[in-house]
């Protein structure tokens, strides 16, 4: 190095430690090292001597002696470090030594943020939040309803209705009643046990410490903590241990459960539609089992219990009827001949009718009506035509205008094209156009539709076609074919036909082009448009009723309001309220009651609104599980309303499906949906419910159990690691396949015994009965699991003639004998074996021994000491004979009861599935039989 780099060597870099004169700090890092630059060798490190004499003062003031333990040395300002923001903090390390890891002030934040790295508990956490209870009080909707929207991780939303409790609804209305309110809520019993039991174990606690905890000098660890006191801690302590009498696993292995039986009822091919290649889907995972419980179904009739397949079939033109099976001369023909079409360039192959007689009155145009009534149905409708290759395709928003309008095209008169104003028709093979001048739109209320046309000699009409109800209302009073269109129509609903009313009139140009304003201003309202237009339409066909309008407008009144002036009156008003709110009620339950005495209910003319209100009177007075199936628009409130809502795929579009919780593509699914798939769902789930709560009380009550002997210090009777993987790895699997691929019996056998449904419907199979049941057999098995390792441990001596009479003996011992108990406890449950199940149920058993093994191993230990403290328990444990005994013993005094248990029942007191199990291969065998014969020709 030359010596004018010499010179402008900084004091930093001149000051650099030789390592082999002084040692470096403890306290540099090896990348501080690093970042500094290598010491260079003597030779090349020859400075001047000017510069050297120029840096010795700085040499004297910062050498190299070490001042660890000089506190006001490293505590200078030029050795200070900025922590945050103003807060500066020495950089070297003092000599202070911290074993604690939390302050009071970092506890709470350090620890959650240690909690919530774990997935699961973030995810919990998450899921408590979003699934946050509410209780309906009251509201301001009559009868305190309100709307909830659910909604599901792929998407889906669903509306329900909630209506509060009726005595909240009564007496919470105003706003001072509802702040003066006050209430008591129930908790689920399970967690009110857990605390009852964690607080009697610490007040268990506070008694031993003091009769024995304070005069054992032995026990003494040098916390002077009151007795009271390390009771309340050890309250906490046993809210940890008892913990696990509901797992978080249960609420996974339901979500898991659920998702697999919802995709089962997607995969079912026998529920698959091919004609319009439209399989079931199960579009919510929350209410399988509840298909297993329906009581009451509401159905829709037309497209849900019938095709919704529309065809002309018969007709009443001006008081004849035309449709019978009839010779061109109208004589009634013995053998039925179809019809044919061939002389109409645009008819439609697919069309059936066997009336010669009517084709001959059209061709012969003697008669106008018939012609007026076949041009009114190829142009008052909004069918859109797609014209392709000659072809005439109709585009129909509703079954019933495609079947009428292709009804006129194959009469000849034929719907070839429309535009914004204008439509064009083909009559008998003459084209014609016609200004379309309004339409009166269809709606649910006013049941009909209107089309104003102008006619091609000037004239305008207005065309009308809808339900028979409004259509007589506005008829002509002196109408001379009344009577005989009366008596059609009777006829046609006698043979189940569905019927339609047209009717025309003619209108001036002065009223037209006065309320064409009029139409025009509603069209364009900003506020209120459907109403406008509402009023609008019911005015220009006002004539076509004439005097009966003007009846009813006479019997109109003015409504005078009169409000309550003193606290009599108020009174008065209030108690009449009440009382015409109770007559209200008891007219309901009367129809309840009386609508429950049948086997099934027929409501005629109904509106969308008043469905959805049968449905939520039966869910009010008979506290049952309703299902609501539906195939059009006109039933997504029904369907809404009802606890589970099934939508058909049918002619009238996608909205009932997309609002439903399950839909496929015709009715009779709904038979294998609730007698197969839902009633396998509701077994399956009630025997993995009482199942999992059984095994958690046979597992967390020898903890109980063993309070008793440790003086209630909350000391766990097992491992942890145990305790930790018994939910998850040890006694999981088989539970969860049995909850997704159980059943009783066959499909086809629950298909052909419905009665086997009753069992749901009486919610037989999961109550207060079995779960107490669970609950009373899983502290039986504790007991045993507890009593007989410490029985048999009492005083004993192994072959090698020492005690195996620990601690960690005996937890493992316990633990053992409670896999084999649970697992086999399982297999006695499982009704359908397969080779999953079994895999699953010694699977789980193998996995346990495998891993304790491992974790009881000595090399676990030295790499994890504080985490494996249970170094050659089992292997020490598990080789004397004596303990597999103790073993065998407990297993048996658990599960021999059972199985003595089960077969007295199944012989004594069979149920109905039992019978139908016993005689399986002899209804196999009819079955077989059945084919053969419907295979062999006759």
């Amino acid at each position: 190095m030359t010596p004018e780099r010499d010179s402008e060597t900084t004091f930093d870099e001149d000051s650099q430690p030789n390592d082999e004169v002084v040692p470096y700090s403890d306290d540099e890092t090896e990348e501080e090292l690093d970042s500094q630059q290598p010491a260079v060798e003597l030779g090349q490190n020859h400075i001047s001597r000017d510069a050297e004499e120029s840096r010795e003062p700085l040499r004297k003031d910062c050498s190299w002696q070490v001042k660890a333990n000089d506190e006001r040395f490293y505590e200078q300002p030029q050795f200070q470090r900025t922590v945050f923001l103003c807060f500066k903090k020495s950089k070297y390390a003092g000599n202070a030594i911290k074993t604690y890891k939390y302050n009071p002030i970092t506890f709470l934040p350090l620890n959650l943020i240690e909690q919530f790295k774990r997935a699961a508990n973030f995810y919990f956490l998450v899921l408590l939040i979003l699934q946050a209870d509410i209780l309906l009080l009251s509201s301001s909707e009559p009868n305190s309803l309100c709307y909830v929207e659910t909604a599901e991780l792929d998407g889906e939303t669903n509306l329900k209705f909630k209506m509060a409790l009726e005595v909240t609804h009564r007496h919470l209305q105003e706003e001072r009643a509802m702040a003066d309110f006050n209430g008591w809520y129930s908790c689920i019993l399970i967690f009110v046990v857990l605390i009852l039991l964690s607080a009697g174990l610490a007040i268990g606690h506070t008694y031993w410490e003091q009769q024995i905890g304070n005069l054992s000098w032995y026990l003494y660890d040098a916390q002077d903590f009151s007795p009271p006191y390390r009771g309340f801690l050890n309250f906490w302590g046993y809210i940890i241990v008892l913990n696990t009498m509901v797992p978080i696993s249960l609420y996974v292995s339901v979500e898991v459960i659920r998702l697999g039986q919802s995709y089962f009822i997607n995969w079912d091919l026998q529920m698959y539609y091919p004609e319009k290649d439209t399989a079931a889907k199960a579009r919510t995972t929350t209410l399988n089992e509840q298909l297993g419980q329906i009581h009451y179904i509401f159905s829709d009739k037309t497209g849900t219990l019938t095709q919704n397949i529309m065809t002309f079939k018969k007709c009443c033109i001006n008081g004849h009827r035309y449709g019978d099976c009839r010779d061109g001369a109208g004589q009634p023909q013995s053998h039925p001949e179809q019809v044919d079409f061939s002389w109409n360039m645009y008819a439609d192959g697919k069309f059936l009718f066997y009336d010669h007689y009517l084709i001959e009155q059209i061709k012969s145009a003697k008669e106008p009506e018939i012609q007026k009534f076949f041009f009114l149905l190829a142009i008052c409708h909004t069918v859109m035509v797609d014209a392709s290759d000659g072809q005439l395709n109709y585009q129909a928003a509703s079954p019933d205008e495609g079947a009428l309008v292709t009804a006129a095209r194959n009469f000849g008169y034929v719907f070839l094209s429309r535009t914004q104003n204008t439509i064009t028709i083909s009559e008998m093979g003459i084209e014609r156009t016609y200004d379309v001048l309004a339409i009166l739109d269809f709606n649910s209320d006013r049941k009909r539709m209107s089309v104003i046309v102008r006619e091609l000699d000037g004239n305008i009409r207005l065309y009308c076609k809808g339900a028979d109800t409004v259509i007589y209302e506005r008829l002509h009073p002196k109408n001379l074919k009344r009577e005989a269109t009366e008596e059609a129509l009777d006829i046609f609903a006698n043979e189940t036909l569905r019927t339609l009313c047209l009717c025309y009139r003619d209108i001036s140009h002065c009223e037209f082009e006065a309320w064409n304003k009029k139409f025009l201003e509603a069209s364009v309202a900003a506020t209120n448009r459907d109403e406008a237009l509402d009023k609008v339409y019911e005015e220009i066909e006002q004539n076509l009723i004439n005097e009966i309008l003007l009846e009813k407008k006479k019997k109109k009144k003015k409504l005078k309001l009169k409000f309550p002036r003193t606290a009599e009156e108020k009174k008065k008003q209030s108690e009449k309220k009440r009382r015409a709110e109770a007559y209200k009620e008891q007219q309901q339950q009367n129809f309840v009651d009386l609508a429950c005495e049948c086997r099934a209910v027929i409501c005629c003319r109904v509106t969308p609104k008043q469905k959805a209100m049968v449905v939520e009177l039966v869910k009010k007075y008979k506290k049952a599980i309703t299902l609501a199936i539906g195939d059009g628009a006109n039933d997504v409130n029904m369907i809404k309303t009802a606890h589970i809502g099934v939508g058909i795929s049918g002619q009238e579009g996608m909205q009932a499906a997309m609002s439903s919780d399950y839909s496929f593509g015709q009715f009779r699914y709904l038979q294998r949906l609730l007698l197969v798939h839902g009633r396998w769902s509701y077994i399956r789930m009630c025997k993995f419910l009482r199942y999992f709560f059984y095994k958690n009380f046979a597992f967390t009550l020898v903890h109980i159990w063993y309070s008793f002997f440790n003086g209630f210090s909350a000391q766990t009777a097992y491992e942890d690691w145990f305790i930790t993987l018994y939910n998850v790895l040890y006694s999981s699997l088989p539970v969860l396949l049995v909850g997704l691929l159980d059943q009783d019996v066959s499909d086809k056998l629950s298909l052909r015994f419905p009665r086997l449904y009753v069992l749901g419907q009486k919610d037989l199979l999961f109550n207060y009965k079995k779960f107490f049941l669970s609950l009373l057999h899983g502290a039986l098995t504790s007991l045993i699991i507890f009593f007989i390792p410490y029985g048999a441990y009492l005083k004993t001596m192994g072959q090698d003639g020492e005690a195996p009479s620990d601690y960690q003996s005996f937890a493992v011992t316990a633990a053992s004998s409670l896999i084999f108990v649970v697992n086999f406890q399982i297999g006695l449950d499982t009704s359908y074996w397969t080779f999953v199940n079994a895999f699953s149920v010694f699977g789980s058993i193998a996995l346990y021994f495998g891993i304790t093994f491992d974790f009881h191993s000595a090399g676990i230990h030295v790499l994890f000491p504080s985490g494996f403290q249970f170094t050659g328990a089992a292997p020490n444990a598990l080789r004397q004979p004596y303990l597999w005994l103790t073993m065998v013993l407990s297993i048996a005094l658990c599960l021999l009861p059972v199985v003595a248990w089960r077969f007295l029942s199944m012989s004594i007191w069979p149920s109905e599935s039992d019978r139908i199990q016993r005689n399986r291969r002899k209804y196999l065998a009819e079955e077989q039989q059945w084919r053969r014969s419907a295979a062999t020709p006759t």
